[in-house]
């Protein structure tokens, strides 16, 4: 199962929305879904609600305390190819990691303008290995929590935003 089919599955779970439809995306993305967001809703039919959640730093919250509290790793989550991404993959799919490959790129501090500066030049415009953060440490049980923290998200996001229907 994709990692946007597990989320989907996740917060279906938690927000309990037959129409919930998610879209995995790297918080190095995230600035995009905003713009996208009002874009996409003018084309649908009015009765459709298109919320998009674009908090990466909440994402990189949610991944670092998650990474923390199962492995002491706070400090690895980057934001693309990091000890988090690497272990939702792990999690998903295993066949598709090359554990023997994991090396840190950028550590420094992540912020949305680094993030959207990774958006628009790319990632490898900052860490020219294209990791931001370090996969050192990867689990598939760090991997599924960093899914359930995503997904807690992203139903507390649509449960705020949802307009129940009529």
């Amino acid at each position: 199962m994709s990692p946007s089919g597990l989320a989907t599955r996740w917060c279906y779970r938690r927000c309990g929305s037959a129409a919930l439809r998610t879209t995995w995306a790297s918080p190095e993305r995230y600035p995009a879904l905003s713009d996208i967001e009002p874009k996409l809703a003018a084309r649908l039919p009015s009765d459709l609600d298109v919320i998009a959640f674009a908090d990466s730093a909440a994402v990189l919250r949610a991944w670092r305390d998650a990474a923390q509290r199962v492995a002491g790793l706070a400090d690895h989550v980057g934001g693309h190819a990091d000890v988090a991404e690497s272990s939702i993959m792990l999690a998903v799919r295993p066949d598709a990691v090359r554990n023997d490959r994991a090396a840190a790129g950028f550590t420094g501090p992540m912020d949305d303008a680094l993030l959207a500066r990774a958006f628009t030049d790319g990632v490898k415009a900052v860490a020219p290995s294209g990791v931001l953060g370090d996969p050192r440490g990867m689990s598939s049980e760090l991997g599924s929590a960093c899914l359930t923290a995503v997904a807690d998200l992203l139903a507390e996001h649509a449960r705020a935003r949802y307009r129940p229907l009529t």
